[in-house]
């Protein structure tokens, strides 16, 4: 399995926003000659530099191109850059699910709940998520389950649902000055469903006190940095407590920002 998050922090001024982007660097490998499951370390989470975007993925890790498996922490940068002639994210996305349908091993997919996580921010600073997968999620208990061996179609998570939560369509001239905060998250997310938002309450609590300085600042480095701590209490519990230890450090993060 894995862990992977999109969280979008949307500020007062819609250009003031940002993506933090995450994901763990456990990989679960199979080889289609001996299935026997070992794990690896490999990236999950790519740039899409000429969309000012990225890519993430969870749960299976490698697909068939030319007779030869390959590890999708190998054959995603490659898909990335061949795929620069896109515009859009939903052209991407698509083109993205339509590659993996055609590569993917059928049978190793159709037991293991896998999708990816696909974000940016657009040239006037609307941020997008969307996502697709080949499972559905119980929110209740954090399980998959309708697992098939192909992807569905992609759901646009934030503009096409959640963006009702800040009361906001979505329009440039229409945004209204608010500061929230949309999450999204697969694999492997109980621990992280359970500790993400105490923690927070923990250091707001914590950095009150005089004799800690307050760690968080809009700049790059201190949301990276304050990110990976937290990052870093979740993966310290798979490490210590976990009967399989499928969610490891490090972590790769990457900032999406507005761009001139």
């Amino acid at each position: 399995m894995t862990l992977i998050s999109n969280a979008i922090h949307l500020e007062p001024q819609l250009r003031d926003s940002f993506i933090v982007c995450c994901a763990d660097t456990r990989l679960t490998f199979r080889d289609i000659t001996n299935p026997k499951e070992k794990y690896i370390k490999g990236r999950k989470l790519f740039k899409i530099e000429y969309l000012n975007g990225s890519v993430s993925f969870w749960g299976a890790t490698a697909l068939f191109e030319n007779s030869k498996q390959k590890s999708l922490s190998e054959w995603l940068p490659v898909f990335i850059k061949k795929s620069s002639h896109h515009t859009t994210l939903r052209a991407f996305a698509e083109e993205l699910r339509y590659e993996l349908n055609k590569k993917m091993h059928k049978p190793f997919l159709g037991k293991e709940a896998s999708g990816f996580h696909l974000c940016r921010i657009r040239p006037d600073g609307v941020p997008e998520f969307m996502h697709f997968s080949n499972c559905g999620l119980d929110q209740q208990t954090g399980n998959y389950g309708n697992i098939t061996d192909s992807f569905r179609g992609i759901g646009e998570d934030f503009l096409g649902r959640d963006i009702s939560h800040f009361k906001w369509d979505g329009s440039v001239d229409n945004y209204p000055p608010i500061r929230g905060i949309q999450l999204y998250r697969n694999g492997s997310i109980k621990v992280h469903s359970l500790a993400w938002d105490k923690l927070d309450e923990v250091f707001a609590t914590l950095f009150r006190f005089p004799d800690f300085k307050y760690p968080y600042s809009y700049k790059d480095e201190d949301v990276i940095k304050f990110t990976k701590q937290k990052l870093n209490f979740i993966s310290s519990i798979y490490n210590n407590w976990a009967k399989t230890k499928i969610v490891g450090a490090p972590w790769d993060i990457i900032i999406l920002r507005f761009k001139q």
